[in-house]
């Protein structure tokens, strides 16, 4: 299948398709410095009948960069996808850092149903900061407040380094997924395409996602699943599991699997879209 790809202020967006050719429509919104490359094995589409339509953000894989890239650049760029598939409403899953780029969407009305799979927090939430390590809590800080600039931060981190922090931070049933192939494999390659390809593209989500989103999670109107497993160590993932998040809107659910971590797109693929599939 052909990918598609979106002009708005002549900078491409690219979407990556895959999946069932005649399946239901999905929106793919990944995680921290990764294209869209990576996301539902292939087989968990093709099984629940999904056709995949996942993002390369600004900057990375086939997407041009934007010097004003924001959360509603974003999804003005998924509006014209749902325009170009004469479409109103979209389901969508959203990974780890691809969660307030989802919200936002949510907001502006253009998602049907949402599910965020190990999300990251609102970290600017008063309640979720507390929960949060002091090791966190101080990058969050110098993050948001812009005391740790690109240059700076490029200095002492990279791809190799970002790989390191995930494998350093992660449980020993998620180091199972992610150092082996075929995982091991296709995440680097997603993440050259990301982080590695623009280091400026990486640190621009970064600071939108660890700054005050400048929207209010409980005027969402859309149902929102959040799925954790209970051994996701990440530490800006949610504290809690998303228990704040379900106390801060009636619209928002969460469910934790004990048995795992955060790899649930590649873990219990199928689990998840079987929740949008049916609906």
């Amino acid at each position: 299948m052909k990918d598609i790809y979106i002009l708005k202020d002549n900078l491409k967006t690219c979407f990556r398709v895959s999946g069932a050719e005649l399946g239901k429509p999905v929106l793919y919104i990944n995680g921290a410095g990764m294209s869209g490359s990576l996301n539902f094995y292939q087989e968990d589409l093709i099984n629940n009948n999904i056709k995949l339509y996942s993002i390369d953000r600004p900057g990375f894989g086939q997407s041009d960069f934007n010097e004003d890239k924001s959360f509603s650049s974003i999804t003005e760029s998924v509006e014209l996808l749902l325009r170009e598939l004469k479409l109103d409403q979209i389901d969508a899953v959203a990974f780890s850092q691809g969660a307030p780029f989802l919200y936002h969407m949510c907001l502006h009305g253009i998602i049907k149903e949402a599910v965020v799979v190990s999300g990251q927090d609102d970290l600017h939430d008063k309640s979720t900061f507390e929960l949060l390590d002091e090791n966190t809590k101080n990058f969050v800080n110098s993050v948001s407040s812009g005391q740790l600039t690109c240059d700076e931060f490029q200095k002492t981190f990279n791809l190799d380094g970002f790989i390191d922090f995930v494998i350093g931070t992660s449980s020993e049933v998620d180091k199972k997924v992610y150092t082996q192939d075929p995982y091991k494999k296709m995440y680097r390659e997603c993440l050259q395409e990301g982080i590695g390809s623009s280091f400026k593209s990486y640190f621009q989500d970064l600071s939108m996602c660890l700054s005050p989103w400048g929207f209010n999670l409980e005027e969402v109107t859309t149902d929102v699943f959040h799925l954790y497993g209970k051994h996701d160590y990440s530490p800006v993932h949610s504290p809690d599991f998303g228990l704040t998040l379900a106390r801060r809107n009636s619209m928002f659910t969460a469910e934790v699997i004990d048995s795992v971590g955060g790899a649930l797109i590649w873990t219990h693929g199928s689990y998840i879209l079987k929740r949008l599939c049916y609906n």
